[in-house]
């Protein structure tokens, strides 16, 4: 019974990590995004007009990082 306690505490840990990091990542990428020229223009565009048809498939999440096709 004893490393059963110890083996559901080592999961719990190993989720904390596995949340941490991607929540860096996407930090990460919101903050690479934010000086790439590809997606200025594409936010540029989808702020303008969001069916312009060159964009068709883009979208931005609730936070904020932009998406085609749901990847």
């Amino acid at each position: 019974k004893e490393n059963r306690v110890a083996d559901a505490l080592s999961r719990r840990r190993h989720i904390s990590t596995l949340i941490t990091l991607r929540t860096q990542f996407k930090d990460e990428v919101k903050s690479a995004s934010e000086s790439d020229n590809y997606f200025q223009q594409v936010k540029v565009a989808l702020v303008a007009e969001p069916n312009d048809e060159r964009y068709k498939g883009f979208h931005f999440d609730n936070e904020g990082i932009l998406r085609y096709e749901n990847r």
